[in-house]
């Protein structure tokens, strides 16, 4: 896989006087069958958190599509 081939975002909020600290990371990836893998991970900094996970096989969908389906 080649640097086009995968797109990652990261985003942290923090305010100690609302007690925020949140850490959000959004990967997507191509596998080795052409499939889109879309990774999703958030929670409290320095804690495991949340994380989702979604195959997409069309190639043809966009990213908001595969956002819209993953949203649950």
């Amino acid at each position: 896989m080649d640097d086009r081939d995968e797109y990652q975002e990261h985003w942290r909020a923090q305010d100690p006087e609302r007690n925020i600290a949140r850490e959000y990371h959004l990967s997507v990836s191509m596998d080795l069958f052409g499939w889109t893998i879309v990774e999703r991970q958030w929670g409290r900094i320095g804690s495991v958190g949340q994380r989702r996970h979604l195959k997409v096989c069309a190639p043809d969908n966009d990213l908001a599509d595969i956002m819209r389906t993953s949203a649950n």
